[in-house]
């Protein structure tokens, strides 16, 4: 059922309080960063207690022009989002085909154990990369939710053995985005449940379910690992 007008509107009006609250915070960090630039701009002589408050103005400087930009990236993003809300009704069928959405994921191979190495495993890093109908990579808001079960050899007697399970929530997910020369991806670290019966080989089974919140489906990968 869609929601009523009434409480469309309740959204709209916290949105953009937030939004408000966002630009003056803004705003008084910028005060503060026109004194410290001031200060920066002078030169200080001597050494000893002036050098170190000149270093010590520096850095805050630096930190506050930081905190400055991610509060600014913030309400940027707020501003869309409340852009995108407000807008309503259909987007044109060219707007919908440019839009890029998650067709399928992927489970990186270079996923499993951490460094500890396979004797002596400290945990999992699973890293995921959600793909758009032309194969890149596509940013996606929903839950995660990561299994790893340990497989005998073949030939071998015995059930397979669950070793972890973990589910990220909207907003974990979004803070597991990785970008850099490994590529772009969902990395995803969890614990390892080991014991004394836990064999050594076998085949470690990795599997990624999503359930995308934009589009409402759910995506799934597995990826095995043989464990010499």
């Amino acid at each position: 059922m869609p929601p009523s007008p009434r409480s469309a509107q309740g959204h709209r009006v916290t949105d953009i309080a937030l939004v408000h609250s966002v630009i003056r915070t803004i705003a008084r960090a910028g005060g503060v960063l026109v004194l410290f630039a001031a200060l920066s701009g002078c030169t200080l002589g001597g050494s000893g207690k002036a050098g170190d408050e000149f270093d010590r103005l520096r850095r805050e400087n630096r930190r506050l022009t930081d905190e400055t930009a991610a509060l600014r990236a913030e309400r940027d993003e707020l501003k869309a989002k409340l852009n995108e809300a407000a807008r309503g009704g259909p987007l044109p069928l060219e707007v919908v085909d440019a839009l890029p959405r998650c067709a399928s994921i992927e489970i990186g191979r270079f996923s499993g154990f951490t460094p500890g190495g396979r004797a002596a495993p400290t945990g999992l890093v699973v890293y995921v990369e959600p793909l758009d109908g032309q194969r890149r990579f596509v940013p996606v808001a929903g839950e995660l939710s990561i299994t790893a079960r340990l497989l005998p050899r073949a030939g071998e007697a015995g059930e397979g053995r669950e070793l972890s399970r973990v589910t990220l929530t909207p907003r974990a997910l979004r803070e597991a985005y990785r970008s850099g020369m490994g590529g772009t991806h969902y990395t995803i670290e969890a614990p390892l449940t080991l014991d004394a019966g836990t064999p050594a080989g076998g085949t470690l089974v990795i599997q990624a379910e999503l359930r995308d919140a934009v589009t409402g489906q759910t995506h799934r990968a597995t990826r095995a690992v043989d464990l010499k």
